[in-house]
Formats: structure tokens, sequence, C-alpha cells
């Protein structure tokens, strides 16, 4: 349609792009892209540009398409980025170096998880997770296949965004394994799974110590970089 075309040319996606698109991804990226700001101002001013960038990359990568969570990855390079042309550049480039997360079967999601459960493995927060039935992979695909949108305020992860794109994997699991380090005594208080749960969904949107958060992610790094590294050999 007309609409679909407009949507798509500030990021340069031809109408031959789009008329080939499956109409099942189009209508499910047009589902997502209102509840993607959740009231953001900022993420709400992009969200045009948002969905310019998943047409286009679902039309270039039909193997991935598009799957939940990408508009939250979109909209971010969107906010972080200075043009269009410049978000779908660094959008394309880390989907690419990331799709496993959004792949059939979630190989990279897969091979997070137990690289993140090896790392875990000793956490007093990990212990009181696991003896109350709650596993990785009920808490870790919301956090990572939205790019932490869950889990972190806006302005965090746009000063995030770089050291992401250059880290990928290894600093995913180190912001996850840091801000659950630095929410032990939130969640040491509570014992219901549902409490634990809902803590969880929004682990690090308030009383946020920006600070300690970047300096305890960077001293996981070695430690997930080394772990994922050998998860690969």
């Amino acid at each position: 349609s007309a609409l679909l075309r407009r949507s798509c040319r500030s990021c340069s996606c031809s109408s031959d792009d789009v008329d080939m698109m499956s109409p099942e991804i189009i209508s499910q990226i047009d589902w997502d892209i209102p509840r993607t700001n959740g009231r953001d101002v900022e993420l709400g001013a992009t969200l045009g540009v948002t969905r310019s960038l998943l047409l286009k990359y679902a039309a270039e990568d039909p193997e991935v398409g598009y799957c939940q969570g990408m508009n939250f990855v979109a909209a971010l390079f969107a906010v972080a980025s200075r043009s269009s042309e410049e978000a779908y550049e660094r959008f394309f480039a880390f989907t690419q170096s990331m799709r496993g997360l959004w792949l059939p079967g979630f190989p990279l999601l897969m091979q997070g998880i137990d690289t993140f459960k090896s790392l875990a493995s000793t956490r007093p927060w990990y212990r009181h997770l696991s003896d109350r039935d709650i596993q990785p992979d009920m808490y870790l695909p919301r956090a990572w296949m939205g790019l932490f949108s869950k889990w972190l305020p806006l302005p965090t992860r746009v000063l995030m965004l770089r050291r992401m794109e250059g880290s990928g994997l290894s600093y995913m699991l180190a912001v996850s394994l840091a801000l659950l380090d630095l929410r032990l005594p939130r969640l040491l208080q509570r014992d219901d799974m549902d409490e634990l749960l809902h803590v969880l969904d929004a682990l690090g949107r308030s009383d946020l110590d920006v600070p300690a958060l970047w300096l305890t992610t960077e001293s996981w790094m070695p430690l997930a970089a080394a772990a994922v590294q050998s998860s690969l050999e």
C-alpha cells in the first residue's frame, strides 16, 4: 500500500521489498509498533523510523524476518542514532551478529542461557530463584530479545548500546549478572514465585544506580567473554 511505501522511504526500503513481504510479518510489526514506546515520549517520536527499520530488515533477511522483541531493539537504535540511515546500518549490523536470538529455535538464546547458568550458579540470588523453581528461561528471553527494554530505562540502554554492539552476547550476560547482583536484597526479600517474577519482569526500571551497574557489568566482562568463547570451542 501507499502507507507502507511511505514508511519505508527513510531507510530506502523499495516498494518491491514491501510487496514481496509476508502479510503476516507486516501485520505483526504493525501490531507491536504501538506497544513499543511504553508511554516514553522519545521512543514515541521515533516509531515511524522504527517501523521502517523492521520492514527493511525483514525484507533483507527473510530467514529471521520479524520476531517479537525486535521492535524494542529497532526503537533503541532509532533513538540512539543521528539519522535513519545510521540507525539502520547499526541495527542491521547488530541484528546480523546476534540473529541467533531470533532465528527459529533461538539457538543463540539457548547458548546464552546455558552460559548464564554456568556463570550464575554460585550467586545467592540464583540459588534463591532456583529453590523456588524459577529458572533463567523464565526471565532471560524477555530481557534479551528486547535488548533489556523490560529491565532498564531508555537512557541507560542508550548509554550501553555502543558497548553492546561491540561485545554482543558477552555484554548481555555481564549486564544481566550485574543487575541481578545489584538486586540481591530485593530478590531475597521475596519468597513467593509470583512476587519474584514480578520483580524480575522490571528488574532495573526504578531506583537504579547506573554507575554501580556500569562498574559491576565491567567487572563481569572478562568472565562472561571467556565463558562465551569456551562455549564456541
